[in-house]
């Protein structure tokens, strides 16, 4: 089954993409459909396939309300068997690949995925072949980008973060 049978405009997005390019685990995989998707053939599919409803991710909720992108509903899944990683689906009013991987808040993390191809950013590739978080963004006295940094230098011990 695949999430693009019952919503072709689907891509993979950001964290899973950057890890699975890098050599690091994943977490879970971010897959941005546009706000009007149907929802109940997608998670039926998804039942099928044995995910459940974890219910709302409200620090995605939070990760990308806070960067403007449009988020219409975020809905988490987990597979029941733990066997395949968790999935957030996050519905966004502007659908676009680049207007969502160019909001991203490191270069490293603007990457996607269609379901043909996979797109990276100069931001992205300049971040690869330096070994660096470069932050892209920061939001008026938020910093998200520096506690997200925290976390994922463990991951990535022998990168460096650039604040320009």
């Amino acid at each position: 089954m695949t999430v693009r049978q019952h919503a072709p405009e689907a891509f993979l997005a950001g964290g899973a993409l950057r890890d699975l390019d890098n050599g690091r685990a994943i977490k879970d995989l971010d897959v941005f459909l546009s706000a009007d998707a149907d929802m109940a053939s997608i998670m039926t599919a998804m039942l099928v396939h044995g995910y459940g409803i974890v219910g709302t991710d409200l620090s995605l909720s939070e990760e990308y309300g806070s960067l403007g992108v449009g988020v219409t509903g975020i809905l988490e899944l987990k597979n029941l068997d733990s066997s395949l990683p968790p999935v957030n689906f996050i519905r966004v009013e502007d659908h676009s690949i680049n207007a969502q991987i160019n909001r991203f808040d490191f270069g490293i993390c603007q990457i996607a995925y269609d379901g043909e191809r996979v797109m990276k950013t100069t931001a992205y590739l300049l971040d690869r072949q330096a070994k660096t978080f470069t932050v892209m963004r920061r939001d008026d006295g938020d910093e998200r980008a520096l506690r997200r940094w925290e976390r994922l230098r463990q991951k990535y011990a022998d990168w460096t973060l650039i604040d320009p």
